[in-house]
């Protein structure tokens, strides 16, 4: 009996955290899933704990994640969301953080903010006592090598699930003053291969670019490298290139 509680709780926190993630009420989910709002409730408050092979299906297709994440916390294709924010100036970018953290941290996600170092001050104090319960990081120490990168942010994310967490936020600022031609390729191509590196995780990564500092290359392949940008205008679908050809297309 004991087993199954367990086995409840952990499906009720990921169904739930999936459904905040996308900004649902559980009216909203029952009414997409085609479960009732009362099987909904018992669902998230973790008080059924006889799940239906067809009920799961119903949650993980309207939330658009695997059965597998639901019902195992695994990691399956296709979790990732992989936006860019594009903000012309530091308090928009602080506006942008302080939202993001507290939407996350309602929702019981992990965060993750990494900025230059004259942004972090006024991020935090922008957050306020909530600062406590995020991860900082200056984008130097962070942004060192796409490798490095990589390892970072996949520590920070394997750990944040190995904690309990069933979503993590990160805000991400690269850096590219003081870099060659040749080395912001090698960043944009990062950007373009993260789709595939990080697309089972439950994550979203939103990557911050400064519009009124960024080389015009760069911002040229924002909409090529990230499915969704965000402007303070709204939030557009790109026409993302497949990573394989923007990575290997000639002359790059």
């Amino acid at each position: 009996m004991a087993r199954r509680h367990d086995d409840s709780l952990r499906v009720a926190a990921a169904v739930r955290a999936a459904r905040q993630r996308r900004g649902w009420s559980r009216e909203t989910l029952a009414h997409e899933s085609g479960l009732s709002f009362a099987a909904i409730t018992q669902i998230e408050t973790g008080r059924r704990t006889e799940l239906r092979a067809s009920s799961l299906v119903a949650l993980a297709d309207a939330l658009g994640v695997s059965v597998d994440y639901l019902v195992r916390a695994e990691v399956a294709a296709a979790l990732l969301d992989h936006r860019a924010h594009v903000y012309d100036s530091p308090g928009e970018l602080v506006q942008l953080a302080e939202q993001v953290a507290h939407n996350g941290l309602e929702a019981g996600n992990a965060v993750l903010i990494v900025a230059p170092k004259p942004d972090l001050a006024a991020i935090k104090a922008a957050i306020g006592s909530d600062a406590k319960r995020v991860s900082f990081g200056q984008s130097k120490d962070w942004y060192t090598t796409p490798a490095q990168t990589t390892q970072r942010y996949a520590a920070f994310a394997r750990d944040a699930r190995n904690a309990g967490a069933h979503w993590i936020d990160i805000l991400g600022e690269p850096v590219w003053t003081g870099k060659t031609a040749a080395e912001r390729q090698t960043w944009t191509k990062y950007e373009s291969l993260l789709n595939v590196v990080f697309a089972p995780w439950p994550t979203t990564v939103g990557c911050l670019y400064n519009g009124a500092k960024l080389p015009s290359q760069v911002r040229a392949d924002v909409e090529r490298t990230h499915p969704a940008v965000a402007t303070r205008d709204g939030v557009k679908p790109t026409p993302l290139d497949e990573p394989v050809d923007f990575v290997t297309r000639a002359g790059r």
